[in-house]
Formats: structure tokens, C-alpha cells, sequence
């Protein structure tokens, strides 16, 4: 299994409800202790393709699953994930925590794969007592890039592959004026290149396909690097200005060359004051995703023509337009210069309100929801969840889980055991209480969430909370 991102961010080449991180509470004072986190073991060997054991496989997990749903390994409650390398027998141990969410355990561990003579993968298993991993060899890749300026450094140039979302350390290194990427899964595939270099606009090449190489010779590809698009947009006029806490995502999704939507690049934008946003460089060939917020309003779903439109261009037959739920706008640019209006909906309050069976409030517990907003055919993230392709290809230690958003929606609930979240949609929402000493969620069918349907006049949401000592976890 993949995630992919969203893995933003996609994510995720599955549709989940994603257990994504969301930013603590500035309100210090009414944080609880954290509760003491277990750790247990998983033990996996490593073997080539002929069953021998292979050392030096550098192996780090960065999701976990459990009932609750499967995501990111989240550092701010479990620190950063440790790498452990495999020995001469191909044996390792990687350490997780027993439990995902408050004392739902962890059913499955998502790590990643890194062998400089092996092809960098990612692999999902449940909890067993010992795990078999499967390393191959692969294509190597030997790249050339150009610029019609003649402008531009090798060093700045990062190469993209097809839903393998990788840091650029990992993946390649410059050899005689060639970019030489560790070995590549797959019969065949696609690359793109960009440069990021320092006081200069973004280049991008087109996707270039390879295919597999059987004689251990690298594939040659040559990619030409160019400036990418400027987008120029605004929010519907219907919207009050000025606008306040204003943001939009895009995420930019190629459809040639790839066997399913490949999820190039991800970007985001303040609002201006009058309604303006600008995009300075995207990638070209991309459908451009759009998601906006401000206070008091969203960006609105597209209409059901519309929906069924994009459905069938991206040969998405699995799923069904729901007015519960949150869909981006899509443009297909024409030309390098590209100007948007995004049509907007109001948005609305709701108060959670903890109490305990006796019916009286439950002060000091952080409760949260997490509506999702979808990409087609690429999974989803927590609504005005935003974060920047070039951030991640530039930091090693890069945490999806920790993306951008002016809209946390969560908070401690106050002596009246209520906390009051805003700018939300009309939509499904997954409600949680984090780690508590005292309190709870009761556990339904393995989850300790709840699932709840937001509509226009919902002003209140009633949460049930038991004590700690109580419904001890299975």
C-alpha cells in the first residue's frame, strides 16, 4: 500500500480517512501530562529477489494504521521515527508505538525502503512476528537537463519520479555532468525535473517515460527545463472585503505518460486583503486543484456537470458526487499565463460540547474534527491542510504531517465544556479527543471517534466522554 500525498496529500493513492496531525493549542495553561507512550517491535529480515539476506537496507517507518484509520507517523506525539539498518542476516527491528490514537492499537506500519543498489520503495504490513521485505534492482536512471538560456545549475536540479515521493538525497547524485538516480521500480515510468535555485523562478521539464533495462545498462533520458506557469486569481465577488486569513492550495496533477494521475507539485498562497492570489510558477501540463478558504467562507464544491466531467477525465469511476463533501476546483491551463475565479460558499460555527453520562461538562480536554477535502483519485487531507512541494525536496527531515493552515479545528474545551470550532462545511466529519489523563471517548467497533454529518443548522455537537479507568483498551 502507498500513501501518497496528499500524500498532502494526496496522498495517498487510496482514499482514507486520513489521522493527520493538527497544530497544538496556544492555550498552554489547559493542556494536560501526556500519557506515558508504549513502544513494541516489529522484526523484519531483508532478501533480494533470489531469497539472500542483504545488509545495509536502511529501513524507517513513516505511517502507521489501526482502526482509527492510517496516516502519518505524527512526530510531535511520537517524536521523529527511528532508521534501523539490517546486519549481515538481513535482520532488523523496527520500533512503533502499541497505540495509534488514545489506546487504539496499531494494526499496520507503513516504512520505507533505502539501499543505494536497490530500488527506494515503501512497504505496509500487519503486526506479525517476523516480516519478510523484498528489495529488487531495478532501472537506473543517467539524466541530462538543459535550459534554453543556458542558465542554471546541475546541483539545483531535482528529479521527480511518478508517486514515489522520496527526499532528493536519497534518490540521486551528480556524476560527470549527470544526474545518476538510484535504481527505479516498474517495467516503466515517468520523470520530471525542476530546478530550484536561489533568486530565481522555478523551472520544469515535461514528464519523460523510461522503461526497464534488463542488461544493468542506465536509462539515458534528457529532460529541457523551462519556466512554468504564472497564475493570477481571485476569490468570487460575492465574498466581503477585505478578506481576512485568507489561503489557497493547488495541487498540480499530469495525466500523460502515467498510469494513474501523478500529483506533480503542491503549492500555497496567502489571500490579499481585495481578494488576489498569485501562483509565480507551476508546473506546465498539470490540471491545477484549487482549495480556498477565508473567514466565514470556502471555496465551493463543483456542480455535478462539472463533477462528472473531471470523474471521466481522470477515468475516476470509484467515486460518487456527495454533498458532504469537500471537492477542489479544476482548471486546465492553456497557455502559460492563467487566470482563475474561485466561486465561494459560506461556512459555519459549531460548538462541541464535552460532558460526562451525568450530563455535566467536562472542562479542559482537547476535541477536534477533521472534514476532508478530496483530490480526484489521489486520496485526501484535512480541509486548508497546505504545504509546498519545494519545502519538502529541499529538508530531509520534511513532516507531512505538519502542514500549513490557518484553520486549526481543534481547541480545550472551557468550564462550560465547550469549544467553539469555525469556518467549517457542510460535511462528514471524524470527531476525536486526544490523549487525555482523565477522559475519553467511549470505544465503538475499535475506534475511539465519532462520526458525525455537519448541516446548515448545526449549532451544537454533544460529546459523550467516559472516564480514563473505564473501557480499558482491547
Amino acid at each position: 500500500m502507498r500513501i501518497n500525498g496528499i500524500r498532502a496529500w494526496t496522498l495517498v493513492l487510496f482514499i482514507v480517512s486520513l489521522v493527520c496531525k493538527i497544530a497544538v493549542s496556544d492555550d498552554a495553561s489547559a493542556k494536560p501530562a501526556k500519557p506515558e507512550i508504549v513502544w513494541d517491535e516489529l522484526a523484519v529480515r531483508v532478501t533480494n529477489e533470489q531469497g539472500t539476506p542483504v545488509e545495509g537496507v536502511k529501513v524507517t517507518p513513516w505511517a502507521l494504521g489501526s482502526r482509527s484509520g492510517h496516516g502519518w507517523w505524527r512526530r510531535e506525539k511520537f517524536g521523529k521515527p527511528e532508521t534501523n539498518v539490517s546486519d549481515q542476516h538481513g535482520k532488523l527491528a523496527v520500533k512503533y508505538p502499541r497505540f495509534h490514537d488514545d489506546r487504539v492499537k496499531v494494526e499496520r506500519v507503513s516504512v520505507s525502503i533505502d539501499h543505494p543498489d536497490y530500488c527506494w520503495g515503501e512497504f505496509t504490513t500487519d503486526i506479525g512476528n517476523l516480516v519478510n521485505i523484498t528489495v529488487k534492482r531495478g532501472t537506473q536512471l543517467r539524466i541530462k537537463t538543459f535550459t534554453p538560456e543556458g542558465k542554471g545549475s546541475l546541483a539545483d536540479v531535482i528529479v521527480m519520479h511518478a508517486h514515489l515521493y522520496v527526499p532528493p538525497s536519497s534518490m540521486q547524485r551528480i556524476e560527470d555532468d549527470w544526474i545518476v538516480t538510484q535504481p527505479v521500480a516498474g517495467e516503466s515510468g515517468a520523470v520530471r525535473g525542476v530546478s530550484i535555485a536561489q533568486n530565481a523562478p522555478l523551472r520544469f521539464s515535461s514528464s519523460l517515460t523510461w522503461s526497464r533495462r534488463d542488461d544493468g545498462v542506465p536509462q539515458v533520458v534528457v529532460l529541457t527545463l523551462e519556466k512554468g506557469i504564472l497564475v493570477k486569481g481571485k476569490l468570487s465577488d460575492d465574498v466581503p472585503r477585505p478578506i481576512k486569513r485568507g489561503q489557497v492550495s493547488v495541487q498540480c496533477l499530469q495525466l500523460n505518460d502515467v498510469e494513474a494521475p501523478w500529483s506533480v507539485w503542491g503549492d500555497y498562497a496567502e489571500i490579499q486583503p481585495d481578494g488576489t492570489f498569485t501562483f509565480e510558477s507551476l508546473p506546465p501540463g498539470t490540471d491545477l486543484h484549487f482549495i480556498a478558504m477565508c473567514e466565514g467562507f470556502a471555496s465551493a464544491k463543483p456542480s455535478q456537470e462539472r463533477f462528472d466531467e473531471i470523474c471521466e477525465r481522470y477515468e475516476d469511476k470509484g467515486i460518487q458526487y456527495d454533498s458532504y463533501a469537500m471537492y477542489p476546483q479544476v482548471f486546465t491551463p492553456e497557455s502559460g499565463n492563467v487566470d482563475v475565479t474561485l466561486e465561494m460558499i459560506p461556512t459555519l460555527d459549531v460548538v462541541l460540547r464535552a460532558h460526562d453520562k451525568a450530563g455535566n461538562p467536562v472542562e479542559g480536554v482537547q476535541l477536534g474534527v477533521n472534514p476532508n477535502q478530496y483530490i480526484f483519485q489521489t486520496g485526501a487531507l484535512v480541509a486548508g491542510k497546505c504545504y509546498r512541494t519545494k519545502e519538502f525536496l529541499l529538508d530531509p527531515d520534511f513532516d507531512w504531517a505538519n502542514s500549513f493552515s490557518n484553520f486549526p479545528y481543534h481547541g480545550y474545551t472551557d468550564a462550560n465544556g465547550e469549544v467553539r470550532i469555525s469556518n467549517l462545511m457542510v460535511c462528514n466529519v471524524s470527531l476525536r479527543a486526544w490523549p487525555n489523563e482523565k477522559w475519553e471517548l467511549p470505544e465503538v467497533n475499535g475506534r475511539r471517534s465519532l462520526s458525525v454529518k455537519l448541516n446548515p443548522d448545526t449549532k451544537q455537537v454533544d460529546v459523550l466522554l467516559i472516564p480514563r479507568t473505564q473501557d480499558s483498551a482491547k
